[in-house]
């Protein structure tokens, strides 16, 4: 596996002799506080091996690779919906294993392939998923500027089962923007999408997270994409390590 880039990433134990350890096994405190998210030596099965990576706070960070190199995989290990075979993986300098699994996934959010909206409105799907983390439905305005963000030209009153799967794909992403997680993991976030749609949508969502210093890890084949927005670039070969 290879790992490119110099900014937001960094290679194996990149922290030196400087990694202190603090209260406990699952705690360890970087020289960088930027550091949010480590691995340490993970994998998953006897085949995907994955490359040690430390990114920061704020980065954009591309992950690509051949299909079956297990670049899904690799977001499923980093929010804990899927069990290391060996390694550790660190959250804000805390060993995943040692957090609340669902803390973890509302922190570091994972947006996947697959859209999952319920029957009814715009509005009613945005505060159902809301209401599952106890969270009040988004105002108006809100919710429009979201709408927005994404490149979505609907009404909160508009009816979900009638959209496009590039609209279903894109409502999902402004339910997701609005939680603000620390770290968003977005799979193939335009794959529905045309380049030029794509390409403002990707372009809007990245300026609402440095605004906010949120991380992105975004898997695609654009290579378009890549070019222009990557501050990183995460490679991952299959087989490798």
């Amino acid at each position: 596996m290879l790992k490119e880039g110099s900014g937001g990433a960094s290679g194996a134990n990149p922290f030196g002799d400087e990694v202190r350890k603090d209260q406990g096994a699952d705690r360890w405190t970087p020289k960088d506080p930027k550091i949010i998210l480590e691995t340490r030596g993970i994998s998953f099965g006897n085949w995907l091996y994955f490359p040690d990576v430390a990114i920061r706070k704020g980065c954009v960070v591309f992950i690509r690779g051949e299909s079956g190199a297990g670049k899904s995989t690799f977001f499923r290990l980093l929010n804990n919906t899927r069990n290391l075979s060996s390694g550790t993986i660190f959250f804000e300098g805390r060993d995943i294993l040692s957090l609340d699994p669902l803390v973890l996934r509302q922190e570091v959010l994972l947006l996947g392939q697959n859209t999952f909206l319920f029957p009814g409105t715009v509005k009613e799907n945005v505060a159902a998923f809301r209401a599952t983390r106890g969270l009040d439905p988004l105002s108006e305005d809100v919710l429009h500027r979201f709408l927005n963000l994404v490149q979505l030209p609907v009404k909160g009153e508009d009816p979900v089962d009638t959209m496009s799967g590039g609209e279903r794909q894109r409502l999902f992403m402004a339910i997701c923007l609005a939680f603000e997680p620390k770290v968003l993991l977005m799979d193939e976030p335009t794959s529905a999408l045309d380049a030029q749609t794509g390409h403002r949508v990707l372009e809007g969502i990245i300026e609402f997270a440095r605004e906010r210093e949120m991380t992105l890890l975004i898997i695609s084949h654009d290579d378009g994409l890549r070019e222009t927005f990557a501050q990183e670039v995460i490679t991952i070969e299959k087989g490798d390590r």
